[in-house]
């Protein structure tokens, strides 16, 4: 299959986190949890900063992965439910270009992506939902968006031919925002093409199509990456990860 689900170096800083302890249920003395209740999360991280230098990934104070690249993400790792401080520095600083609590509920799979300029990082950190990825039916899989080129919004288009003319036949999202998340799309399996122009326009923004092959029952999220259309390796682009 042309596009690549990466399974990068944001795997060892889970696995990481893992291994400091960090994924652990948080508690207090009047509301102690009980750890034979506590339930499993399921969380994939994505880092998509295209002018972000390389970084390094802190979990409650601890160092757990250093000089990670631009465009790497990981697969759903699973870990328990509870609230965890993640800080994500410039490789060989202690500035957090990232200071966050995430909160995972059990029983529920989430993505955080880190999209645009490496300015607005903080601001921008996307976290989806991605538990409502039923099985699709027989013979399809399932697609979804998300926006993380920093930049208006985009039209989304999809097609079997590659190197498709975008036209009003080919758009199945209008105008969608940055940071945007599209409802998971079923699709008859097969090999499909998918680029994003201006809204109500029809020129590509991304010079190769993004090529991705569903197979009966694949669930993929396709990520826009990126942050100015005019800086060379600057964005955006398209990448696709895997599901289930």
């Amino acid at each position: 299959m042309t596009n690549k689900i990466k399974l990068s170096a944001l795997a060892i800083f889970i696995l990481g986190l893992f291994s400091f302890g960090v994924f652990t249920g948080c508690s207090d003395d009047n509301n102690p949890i009980n750890p034979a209740i506590l339930k499993d999360s399921y969380l994939r991280v994505i880092h998509s900063s295209a002018n972000a230098p390389n970084v390094d990934v802190y979990a409650n104070g601890t160092k757990v992965l250093s000089n990670v690249p631009y465009q790497t993400g990981s697969s759903y790792l699973k870990v328990t439910e509870g609230s965890y401080n993640i800080k994500v520095t410039p490789a060989n600083d202690t500035t957090g270009v990232i200071v966050a609590t995430l909160n995972l509920a059990g029983d529920n799979k989430y993505t955080v992506i880190a999209p645009g300029s490496v300015a607005n990082l903080q601001n921008n950190v996307i976290v989806a939902l991605d538990t409502n990825s039923n099985t699709p039916t027989s013979g399809n899989f399932k697609l979804r968006a998300i926006h993380g080129f920093e930049t208006a919004a985009v039209d989304v288009h999809v097609s079997q031919t590659n190197n498709f003319t975008p036209d009003a036949s080919t758009r199945v999202v209008p105008s969608f925002p940055f940071r945007g998340i599209t409802p998971y799309l079923e699709l008859p399996a097969g090999t499909y093409y998918v680029n994003i122009t201006l809204p109500e326009e029809f020129t590509k923004l991304i010079p190769t199509d993004f090529m991705l092959t569903g197979a009966n029952g694949n669930i993929f999220t396709a990520v826009a990456s990126g942050y100015n259309v005019i800086t060379p390796g600057s964005g955006p682009v398209l990448n696709g990860y895997q599901d289930n």
